[in-house]
Formats: structure tokens, C-alpha cells, sequence
């Protein structure tokens, strides 16, 4: 007699659990499939439009900064763990590099997301 692999009645999520799946992804597939950008009445050449613009240069500006110094920071705890040969600590330093990268570009193309 041969076993079989598969069970006659599989349960993968609990019930409710699978509702509120199917009820998330509904409505991130909603807010996706509905969303149209609006611009408030004389765009960003208002007052208020260059200030909010002003503020948005100055944030993007800082956190580019700071993703530089985590990037640097990174790169001296690899170089760190290739010293004391100490995988955990290349692993970490890797990921703080590339942690800081992804501020600093995200702070340099803030541009693009923003327009």
C-alpha cells in the first residue's frame, strides 16, 4: 500500500486569517487601482507652494547627509570585520552600507517623486 502525499483537506490559514488577507489585499488593490493625483488651486508657485518646496529641499538635503554618514559608517565596520575576520560583523557592515545608500538615493531623487 502506497501513502499518499497529499491530504484529503489541507488548511493553510485559519479561516479568519485568510479573511483578513483577502480583505487587505482588496483594499491595497482599491487605493492602487483608485487613486488620481489632485493639486490644490494654483500649484506650487503659491506662497505656500515654495515653502513646502523649501522645507522638502532642506529634508532631502539633511537626509542625504545623513544616509552618507551611515554609508561611511558601514564601510568601517566591514573593513572592521575583514580585521578581526569576523563574518557577523562583515554581514552587519554590508547591510549599513547598503542601508545608507538607499537613504542617500532616495534623498537625491526625491525630485522625481515629488513632481
Amino acid at each position: 500500500m502506497t501513502k499518499s502525499w497529499v491530504k484529503a483537506k489541507q488548511v493553510w490559514f485559519h479561516p479568519k486569517t485568510h479573511q483578513f488577507v483577502m480583505y487587505s489585499v482588496t483594499i491595497i488593490g482599491a487605493v492602487i487601482i483608485f487613486t488620481e493625483p489632485v493639486y490644490a488651486a494654483g500649484g506650487a508657485t503659491g506662497a505656500t507652494g515654495t515653502k513646502i518646496d523649501l522645507l522638502a529641499q532642506t529634508i532631502a538635503g539633511w537626509s542625504q547627509k545623513v544616509g552618507g554618514v551611515i554609508a561611511f559608517f558601514g564601510g568601517l565596520q566591514t573593513a572592521m570585520g575583514f580585521k578581526n575576520d569576523d563574518p557577523e560583523v562583515k554581514n552587519k557592515g554590508l547591510k549599513t552600507i547598503a542601508s545608507g545608500g538607499l537613504v542617500a538615493a532616495v534623498a537625491t531623487g526625491y525630485a522625481t517623486w515629488i513632481d
